[in-house]
């Protein structure tokens, strides 16, 4: 077998849907990468590109990690398009962002943090990100990288025992936010503002032309305090489904 069959070689543990009022959907499959898969297959479906980024991982945990989520996109994106994992031809922006060089093709993304893997194909452009716990991480030592002076004042407003958990989430809203612009971290995460309101998540200030127009997030959790969240651009409104 030169390639793996099907998602069923994926370790995914649960599937969700993200929909919007204006009919986009994001499908998210999410993985963990400490259940067994078919790794070998895996690795044989990589192109030379996918296969120098997997060997620079440095660990081996992280190598399985990079394993999965290039592997798996092709085995999801195949699923969705009904193709083989071998006609899916995934190919990356200069930032490194996957992207499909197909006519009218879905938006894909992919994140990994921890053991967990997610892979997510939509029909918006979006954006998605997981985050796991830091143990030892100091989120005031990062705050004013990560987090817009205004983020970092509600921030501190938080009890102490509930900070952490709250950085991580808007730590992964932003990133999934910037993933969506295409422009990743060449925009400053301190330039634009994320907070709640009435429970969601939603755009508060700054950020300029990159982020005009219609907005939604989306937040969904992972065992062990880990935090996941999905941008999409163009829509209006959302739902979280299993």
């Amino acid at each position: 077998m030169n390639a793996p069959q099907g998602i069923r070689t994926l370790p995914i543990v649960s599937e969700l849907r993200v929909t919007s009022s204006t009919g986009a959907a994001v499908h998210l499959w999410l993985g963990d990468s400490r259940l067994e898969s078919a790794d070998e297959a895996f690795w044989r479906s990589l192109d030379e590109a996918d296969r120098k980024y997997v060997q620079a991982a440095g660990t081996p945990e992280v190598t399985r990690q990079r394993l999965l989520s290039r592997a798996g996109l092709r085995l999801v994106v195949a699923e969705t398009l009904d193709l083989s994992p071998g006609e899916v031809p995934v190919v990356r922006t200069e930032l490194g962002a996957p992207r499909l060089s197909l006519p009218d093709a879905p938006a894909v993304s992919t994140s990994h943090s921890g053991p967990w893997i997610v892979w997510a194909v939509g029909s918006a452009p979006f954006g998605v990100d997981v985050e796991c716990p830091r143990p030892g991480w100091d989120w005031e030592e990062v705050s004013d990288i990560c987090f817009s002076p205004w983020e970092a004042a509600r921030l501190r407003t938080i009890p102490p025992a509930e900070r952490a958990a709250r950085c991580l989430r808007l730590w992964a809203l932003k990133e999934a936010c910037l993933k969506a612009t295409g422009r990743g971290l060449r925009i400053a995460p301190e330039s634009f503002s994320l907070w709640w309101r009435e429970g969601r998540a939603m755009l508060a200030e700054g950020g300029g032309d990159f982020f005009r127009g219609e907005w939604v997030f989306a937040e969904f959790d992972l065992p062990g305090g880990t935090a996941g969240a999905v941008a999409m651009r163009g829509a209006r409104g959302c739902g979280v489904a299993a």
